[in-house]
């Protein structure tokens, strides 16, 4: 029986690596000197090892290599870099749907100690309230804007507690 080789050498495997994205599992196989095997430990590398074609990527292909910096969309793939700025307008369609299947989405949105997150829900609170009694004065529904003035007094108070 032949021991496993590597899929981009002929040398024996000795690392195998799976990624699982929305229940489709990629599976690798890759020797400890291959450099593939270097750039497949950082998540993005492993994404972009995948050399299948879909769509976006033949546009990029049919526009060709960054005015700028010459990088193709094969090197972007092979290295998991992007050669200049420009590169990220060029191939901005492989970018987001490598950031996406990574992270979850496009769009970051961090974290936030719980500390300040509290503070900023309080201050957020604030303002609406404070539009609120505004709203409930200009309509003259002296009822509410009295729950508002005092609700507004609470946050205000909760807010000063929070250094």
């Amino acid at each position: 029986m032949l021991p496993e080789e590597c899929q981009k050498c002929t040398k024996k495997k000795k690392i195998h690596l799976t990624q699982i994205v929305e229940g489709e599992t990629k599976n690798i196989d890759l020797c400890t000197d291959c450099p593939f095997a270097k750039k497949a430990i950082k998540p993005i590398s492993f994404h972009l090892l995948d050399e299948t074609e879909n769509k976006d990527d033949e546009e990029v292909l049919e526009k060709g290599p960054c005015a700028h910096c010459g990088y193709t969309l094969r090197q972007v793939k092979k290295t998991g870099r992007l050669g200049c700025p420009l590169c990220y307008k060029v191939f901005a369609l492989t970018v987001k749907r490598a950031i996406a299947e990574i992270h979850r989405g496009t769009r970051h949105v961090g974290k936030v100690p719980v500390g300040l997150r509290k503070r900023m829900e309080l201050e957020s609170t604030v303002v609406d309230l404070e539009r609120d009694l505004e709203q409930a004065i200009a309509a003259e529904n002296y009822e509410n804007a009295a729950r508002f003035r005092d609700a507004l007094k609470d946050a205000r108070e909760k807010l000063s507690t929070i250094t």
